[in-house]
């Protein structure tokens, strides 16, 4: 995979609304399926650097760990999900982990500052602003259980943000992390920018959703980190993802900076053509030709949803200003139409089925927004049909009683909203 088939491939999404997300997803399940960098035969195989990172665990006094035995057994087989490379070799992430365990339980305190207390909503954009990042309290030997290093991975264990990750590449002050993080410690011998990788890939995120099921809020835990399964490359080959993996994905974020230029473009170009159609200052003689430019460039106009929502107001409001089919001289004027109505008002006052509602002030057709066609007329709502306030005295809204007996609909303001325009 190199740049130029990346953006070969961006042209076949371009127009997805997340095609540059789509892209990196992409590109990250090639990388942990060992098909976005050559392999290299002289390179030292996984299987082997398994058995140093075993080594290394066991001369660190892995079993002294706050983490359970059953989340970290070095001989637990990690099952192919894929076909990988030769020289590739799968593993958990607790096998190449010296440590994975929960946060500090503690309240923030902002003001407190000696030691910082990171907290999922500290992270943002993977990035932190350690600044505004509260502090807490603690003695010297908790800290040291839960201070942060460098490489350390910290990962959400519940709520919205459940199995987002967060790479610790600077401590620039003395930190802890919060309870609802859980920290992976990887072994001197993994590259934990792969592990980061990784943990982007969909491999990783169909393992942690499958773990995360069941309950109510989803959550997951140390043992279900524990046991997600990933591929392995030698440790030379890894490094040469990660390099080609930030070139890819920052080639990914100039795409995403040029398609909001593009976007924020076409906004002004989707705003300008609408707008032409219904400006006061838009004659009859140049309307067909703003209205043809609009049609013609429909298709680039309307790539997004929100756009789409544009366009039905554009064409409801040239609907009402008698601009969307031509006027017949035939027809009857709305003036008479109007003396119809109230003729029938009348009627109806009379009859003593209607009540007679308060004369109207006469429209002052200076102060109307726009110029009608002729045989148009400007009205109000009264004018045209019934037109009053509902009336309930039944309280609260929604009572169950409301539903229970009744034959006679009641509709509900809440009703209104929710309808999409159609009542059921």
């Amino acid at each position: 995979m190199n740049a130029d088939r990346l953006l070969k491939l961006y042209e076949q999404i371009s127009e997805a609304p997340d095609a540059i997300a789509r892209l990196q997803r992409f590109v990250l399940d090639l990388a942990v399926r060992g098909k976005l960098v050559e392999q290299n035969r002289t390179d030292e195989p996984a299987k082997v650097l398994l058995k140093k990172v075993a080594l290394e665990k066991e001369i660190g006094g892995v079993n002294k760990s706050r983490t359970r035995k059953s989340a970290h057994s070095a001989g637990e087989a990690a099952s192919p999900i894929f076909d990988i490379p030769e020289n590739w070799a799968w593993t958990t992430l607790a096998q190449i982990s010296h440590q994975i365990h929960y946060g500090y339980t503690a309240s923030a305190e902002p003001l407190e500052k000696s030691i910082r207390l990171l907290r999922i909503t500290d992270i943002q954009n993977d990035k932190v602003d350690w600044d505004t990042v509260p502090g807490c309290v603690m003695d010297e030997s908790t800290y040291e259980k839960y201070a942060l290093k460098t490489h350390d991975l910290l990962i959400a264990r519940t709520g919205g943000t459940i199995g987002k990750t967060f790479l610790v590449n600077e401590t620039p002050v003395k930190s802890v992390f919060a309870s609802y993080l859980i920290r992976v410690q990887p072994t001197a011998k993994i590259s934990a920018e792969y592990i980061k990788l990784f943990c982007g890939s969909e491999t990783y995120w169909v393992q942690l959703r499958d773990g995360s099921r069941g309950g109510g809020q989803p959550n997951v835990n140390g043992q279900t980190l524990g046991r997600l399964q990933m591929p392995l490359p030698p440790l030379a080959e890894q490094h040469r993802i990660v390099a080609k993996v930030d070139e890819l994905m920052a080639l990914c974020d100039r795409l995403e900076e040029a398609r909001k230029t593009r976007e924020e473009t076409r906004d002004k170009l989707t705003a300008a053509s609408l707008a032409r159609l219904t400006a006061p200052d838009t004659t009859p003689e140049d309307f067909p030709d703003h209205a043809r430019f609009a049609v013609e460039a429909l298709h680039a106009l309307t790539s997004r949803p929100d756009q789409i929502k544009t366009l039905r107001q554009t064409i409801l409001n040239l609907a009402v200003r008698g601009k969307l089919v031509k006027q017949d001289p035939a027809d009857e004027p709305a003036s008479m139409l109007l003396e119809s109505i109230n003729a029938e008002h009348m009627q109806q006052v009379k009859q003593g089925t209607k009540k007679k509602s308060k004369p109207l002030p006469a429209i002052d057709r200076a102060e109307a927004p726009f110029h009608l066609p002729a045989g148009w007329a400007w009205a109000r709502f009264p004018e045209v049909g019934a037109f009053g306030r509902g009336k309930s005295k039944h309280r609260p809204r929604n009572d169950p009683s409301l539903y229970a007996g009744g034959k006679t609909p009641f509709v509900q303001t809440g009703d209104v909203a929710r309808s999409g325009g159609k009542i059921t």
